[in-house]
């Protein structure tokens, strides 16, 4: 969705709107975190209301260098959990098959918490098979 790479044919867009972005008010989310997601193409449905994703992945560095110049910035993750952002920044975030990868589950959701505006939106999906 966001230039030619091999992950912009995303699958799941219908998926994310019927189990989340359907959900959310129809506004400008100003500071999007978006959890392992590559290229963010799973942002797609919504991204006209968007104004700065931020993605945090364990291979920041692949996907930010081909996608220098653009609205998405790239952070490399921490195993333990931790992330690098402060209290009360993003008023959305979204983590889309990714929990499942992280070692520390239970860390990582506190600091999700920790990092949501109030008043702000995390959507959550993972595998059930």
């Amino acid at each position: 969705m966001y230039g030619n790479n091999e992950y912009s044919n995303y699958p799941y867009h219908r998926l994310n709107y019927e189990y989340g972005f359907r959900y959310l008010p129809i506004k400008i989310f100003n500071n999007v975190l978006s959890l392992g997601v590559a290229y963010a193409d799973e942002l797609g449905l919504i991204r006209d209301r968007i104004s700065r994703i931020t993605v945090l992945d364990s291979a920041a560095d692949k996907y930010a260098e081909n996608n220098k110049g653009s609205f998405i910035s790239y952070i490399k993750a921490n195993p333990s959990g931790e992330v690098p952002f402060s209290d009360n920044c993003f008023d959305l975030i979204t983590c889309s098959g990714t929990l499942h990868h992280i070692p520390n589950v239970s860390k990582f959701i506190k600091e999700i918490y920790r990092c949501t505006m109030r008043e702000g939106y995390v959507l959550i999906r993972e595998p059930i098979v």
